[in-house]
């Protein structure tokens, strides 16, 4: 029919325009690649953000679409490298199989038995697989905790597939401590109200988190940064709540000035610094009046390990 005909014609626009704007979007990759001099065995390689899903909802019914998208994103243009869409319904071959009929030739859309993440996982791999094609390789790429998407990579990816690294999306990981937070404090009632582990300081640990990782994934000594980020990190809640004593200088500004007030004082002013730490404290809402410096720092320690462990 008309719509049907009209349809495809708009369709085949789309596929030619998004085809061409990826091959030039890998093309810019791949001039930054060579730029920057990063080569693999001589082939320029290039670093990718990974990500796929499909729709969900659960309002008193559990639904799952039955279809899925899975993207690669380029790490410097963030412009679209690839694209792939899998479905495991096709409205001609489900109505015959309902008629026990056999479909006429047609342009089938059933390309999986489930949607599951295994659907985007596929797409990703075909990404790779069709990255030879222009040249490059994928040598790096960011995702979310997901370990099968790499271990398909390696295992499916010829020749280069086996030397591909996984990088740690920064979203994923604050996404997953801010869960860690919210179970946190359902599981321990007592954990909640004003001073202790209220929404506005849950929001705090996790920007605090994502500061340091911003902060640290700058600094060129690799090695050191990943050490700083780790203590950063470990730290968090005794810096929220106004302990600055560890906190690394470069990245604490509390810290900063208290190390520049230091110098300025003498050595018999300690105490007085920490009565005004403690009601500066108070007057932030952080803690409250009943809570001794003692207990406080041993619910901080009790945050810590079942947040960071």
């Amino acid at each position: 029919n008309t719509y049907q005909v009209i349809e495809n014609e708009i369709n085949s626009w789309w596929k030619e325009v998004v085809e061409r704007e990826m091959s030039v979007a890998i093309e810019e990759e791949k001039k930054i690649a060579i730029d920057k001099n990063r080569y693999h065995e001589g082939i320029p390689s290039v670093t990718v953000i990974c990500d796929g899903g499909w729709s969900k909802r659960s309002h008193k019914h559990t639904y799952n679409a039955l279809g899925g998208v899975a993207v690669i994103i380029g790490a410097e243009t963030k412009k679209i490298l690839h694209v792939g869409i899998r479905n495991k319904y096709c409205y001609i071959c489900n109505r015959n199989e309902s008629l026990g009929t056999t479909p006429k030739q047609h342009e089938c859309f059933k390309k999986l038995e489930s949607i599951k993440p295994i659907h985007g996982i596929d797409v990703i791999v075909e990404g790779f697989l069709k990255a030879n094609d222009h040249g490059i390789r994928y040598m790096n790429f960011i995702a979310d905790g997901d370990s099968s998407m790499h271990a398909q990579i390696m295992d499916r990816v010829p020749v280069w597939g086996k030397h591909v690294k996984k990088l740690e999306c920064a979203n994923h990981i604050t996404k997953c401590l801010r869960s860690n937070l919210e179970k946190l404090v359902t599981e321990n009632p007592s954990y909640k109200g004003k001073g202790k582990l209220c929404k506005r300081t849950r929001v705090r640990i996790v920007s605090a988190v994502r500061c340091a990782i911003r902060k640290r994934s700058d600094e060129t000594n690799r090695v050191l940064a990943t050490k700083k980020l780790d203590h950063d990190i470990r730290n968090t809640t005794s810096h929220i709540y106004g302990d600055h004593k560890l906190c690394n200088p470069d990245f604490c500004k509390a810290k900063s000035n208290m190390s520049h007030q230091d110098q300025n004082q003498d050595d018999d002013s300690e105490v007085e610094c920490e009565d005004i730490y403690f009601k500066n404290s108070l007057s932030f809402g952080m803690l409250e009046h009943r809570y001794k410096p003692k207990k406080i720092q041993e619910v901080i320690t009790t945050w810590n390990h079942q947040i960071c462990n």
